[in-house]
Parts: C-alpha cells; structure tokens; sequence
C-alpha cells in the first residue's frame, strides 16, 4: 500500500518568517488564540499556520473550522486537522459550503444523542456501522425518532435484544 508523507512541522522561525511575509497568519494566529480561548502552543501554532500556508484554507474557513470542534469539546489539533483533511477533500472551500456541512455534522450528532438515549445505550460509543445505520435512517430514509423507537421496540420484542442489521430490516420493509 502506498505510504501516506506526513507533512514538515513548521519550526517557530519559519512560522515568523511567514508572518512577515504575510499578514493574514498573523491575524490568523491571533484571532484562533481568541477562539481556542487560551495561549497557543508551538503544535497549534504549527497546524494553525499550516491549514492555511500547506493546505491553502482561507483564514475564515479555518477560523470555521476552529469554533465548530471547540462547540464539539474536541480542541486538540490532530482532531483539528483530521476535520480539516475531511473538509479539504470533500471540496469545503467556502463559508457557505463550511456552514453547510457543519449543519450537517450537527443533525447528524443530535440523531446519534437522540437514538443512543431511545435505545438505553450510555456504556459505550457508537461504532462506524452503527452511525452509518443512523445516519441513513435520518438523511436517506428521513425516518422521525418515533418510528426509529416503534423499529427498535419491534426489534426487542423479536430478537430479545438490540440489533442494528434486524432493526434497519424493519424500517426498510416500512419504506416500501
């Protein structure tokens, strides 16, 4: 398989450097100090600097970026950057496209809160089927909350216990 190249940190001299050179990092680093609401390390200085001298992110996209995973809880800058790369490749270039995909990313969080509470899930995450499983009930299917919790009472009553793959059944037979 094909080995992915990490990029070069930035070292502190070259990120000054850069900020002669260019005034939107310095309004950049300033404006995500306020934002992460704390002084910046020399690694959020770096990945900061980078979303928008490496990866080419406007300064407010990356600031977009910034807000929406501190409104996650999630400030740690390989989370950041994770979001960042997924943004990058699905083509997230503009406030517009950033405020869509965040509304997106926040229905999809609350369906996951909202079907974890309705079906007594409090001792552990949701893995990636069971999200994805949600996640086309709620956008593909349009399924309400109600009739997820009629499926899953259904599911409880048939197999004795949660299953996702039996559940989906159920309300793909109630599609058509």
């Amino acid at each position: 398989p094909p080995v992915k190249m990490a990029r070069r940190r930035l070292t502190a001299r070259q990120i000054n450097e850069m900020s002669r050179q260019d005034q939107n990092i310095v309004y950049l680093l300033q404006e995500a100090q306020g934002v992460l609401g704390k002084p910046l390390t020399p690694v959020s200085t770096d990945t900061i600097a980078a979303l928008y001298s490496y990866y080419g992110m406007q300064p407010d996209l990356v600031l977009m970026l910034l807000q929406y995973c501190v409104s996650m809880g999630k400030d740690n800058m390989r989370y950041v950057e994770k979001v960042a790369a997924g943004w990058i490749e699905a083509g997230i270039d503009s406030h517009e496209k950033a405020e869509g995909e965040i509304l997106r990313a926040t229905r999809r969080n609350s369906a996951e809160e909202q079907v974890r509470r309705l079906m007594g899930i409090h001792d552990r995450a949701l893995v990636s089927s069971e999200k994805e499983y949600i996640r086309s009930w709620v956008e593909d299917l349009g399924f309400s909350m109600e009739l997820i919790g009629l499926a899953y009472e259904r599911t409880i009553e048939q197999k004795g216990k949660l299953s996702f793959p039996y559940l989906n059944g159920i309300l793909q037979n109630w599609r058509t």
